[in-house]
C-alpha cells in the first residue's frame, strides 16, 4: 500500500502477488477474510495497471466467494469497483445491478457511506454517460438536504454539480462550482483521479464557450498532462477529445 499511494502500481501488484503465492503455498487453509482482502486488493491494483479481463476475474471470484461462504467482509468495496467497471464499459444493466446490491447492503448494514456511494453513482451515471444533467442536478440538490453533506462530500458535490450546470450551459455557475474542487490526499486509485482530472476539461469548455481563449488551452493541457498516465478509460478519452477540440480551434 505504501507503493500504491506513491502510485508505483505495477510495483505494489508484484509485491502483493507474490506475497500471495507465497502465503497460499505455506498454508492449507486461509481464512476468508484473508482471502477476500487478497481478492480486493488484487482487484483493485489489476484495474489500477491497465488489466482489466485479471482485476474482473479476482473480483468475480471474490464476489462469488463471498456469497458461497456467507463472509461479506468487503463485499460492498467489491461492488463499488464492479459498479465503476460496469460504468466505463457502459453496461448499463449491471451498473444498475451493482448499485442496487450497495444501496441494499447499506440498508442492511446501517451504512450510510455505503449508501451515499450509490447516489451518488446515479448522479455521476446521468452526468457522465447519459448526459441527463438537469435530472443529475436534482437529484443532487435533493441529496445534499436530505444527507445533510459536509465537508468530506463537498469535492464530489461540487464537481457533479459543476458537470451538471455545464450541461445546463450555465457556464460561469459551472466555473464557481467546479474552481472549488479539490482533489484529497488520500485518493490515489486510477479510476478516482480520472474522475476528478475532468474537472479541468470541463474548466476548459466552460471558458472556451465564453470565448476566453487563454484560460480555456490552460485548463485543457491541465487535464491532459495529468490524465496521460492514467490507463484508458471514457474519462481519458473525453480528456483527449476537449485538448484536441480547443487546441485546434486556439
Amino acid at each position: 500500500m505504501v507503493k500504491f499511494t506513491e502510485r508505483n502500481y505495477k510495483k505494489a501488484l508484484d509485491i502483493l502477488q507474490l506475497e500471495r503465492s507465497e502465503v497460499e503455498a505455506k498454508n492449507t487453509f486461509i481464512d476468508p477474510m484473508t482471502r477476500l482482502d487478497f481478492d480486493y486488493t488484487e482487484a483493485v491494483l489489476q484495474f489500477a495497471v491497465g488489466n482489466s479481463k485479471d482485476a474482473l476475474e479476482v473480483m468475480e471470484s471474490g464476489i462469488a466467494f463471498s456469497r458461497e461462504k456467507q463472509v461479506f467482509y468487503r463485499i460492498d468495496h467489491l461492488y463499488r469497483l464492479a459498479t465503476f467497471h460496469s460504468m466505463m464499459v457502459y453496461d448499463e444493466e449491471k451498473t444498475k445491478y451493482y448499485t442496487k446490491k450497495i444501496e441494499l447492503y447499506g440498508e442492511l448494514a446501517d451504512d450510510k457511506e455505503a449508501t451515499l456511494f450509490a447516489k451518488y453513482t446515479e448522479i455521476h451515471y446521468l452526468n457522465s454517460y447519459q448526459k441527463d444533467y438537469e435530472k443529475a442536478l436534482n437529484l443532487l440538490e435533493h441529496y445534499q438536504d436530505k444527507f445533510e453533506l459536509g465537508k468530506f462530500h463537498s469535492p464530489f458535490v461540487h464537481l457533479e454539480k459543476g458537470k451538471a450546470l455545464f450541461g445546463l450551459n450555465r457556464f460561469e455557475s459551472a466555473l464557481i462550482e467546479l474552481n472549488q474542487v479539490k482533489i484529497a490526499d488520500y485518493i490515489h486509485h486510477p479510476f478516482d483521479l480520472s474522475t476528478f482530472y475532468v474537472k479541468d476539461a470541463y474548466i476548459a469548455l466552460c471558458y472556451f464557450a465564453l470565448g476566453n481563449q487563454v484560460k480555456s488551452i490552460e485548463h485543457a493541457k491541465i487535464a491532459y498532462d495529468n490524465i496521460s498516465a492514467m490507463p484508458d478509460s471514457p474519462y481519458k478519452d473525453f480528456i483527449n477529445e476537449t485538448y484536441e477540440k480547443i487546441r485546434s480551434r486556439h
